[in-house]
């Protein structure tokens, strides 16, 4: 096949493009389009994984932030209404009295973890961390 000079121009503007996304990484100040009252959500959800444990690092992803002791343990997507954080333990492990978690282990996303959970309010949080702490205690 011969490539026409069109066919160059397109490879070299799609070439081009990959490596501008391939630079870019997502933190906590990308999304202007992120309501404030989730902005809030964020922090406050932010300080109360934090005080789970003393060893807790925040390594943000492309498109997600993780929270990691040995590996991660909670990985959490922050969207324009709400966030959805996966638990890292495996399906059938965690204890959800409220069944409030979503089983992701069929289901391709971001993060790792079979559950998910979406949080809208900062009334959410205490219950979230209390499965958190499960993730937390398997991933130390």
């Amino acid at each position: 096949m011969v490539l026409t000079p069109e066919m160059i121009k397109w490879n070299k503007m799609i070439e081009e493009q990959r490596k501008k996304d391939k630079n870019k990484t997502f933190n906590e100040e990308i999304r202007v389009d992120v309501q404030e009252d989730i902005r809030d959500l964020y922090n406050n959800l932010k300080k109360n994984l934090l005080n789970v444990g003393k060893d807790i690092k925040i390594v943000q992803q492309k498109k997600y932030i993780a929270f990691k002791v040995r590996s991660s343990f909670v990985d959490v997507e922050i969207l324009k209404s709400y966030i959805k954080c996966h638990i890292n333990m495996k399906k059938g492990t965690l204890k959800d009295p409220n069944e409030r978690t979503r089983d992701m282990s069929n289901l391709g996303h971001f993060g790792t973890g079979d559950y998910e959970i979406i949080l809208k309010s900062i009334e959410e949080i205490p219950y979230f961390i209390d499965l958190a702490k499960q993730a937390y205690d398997k991933n130390s």
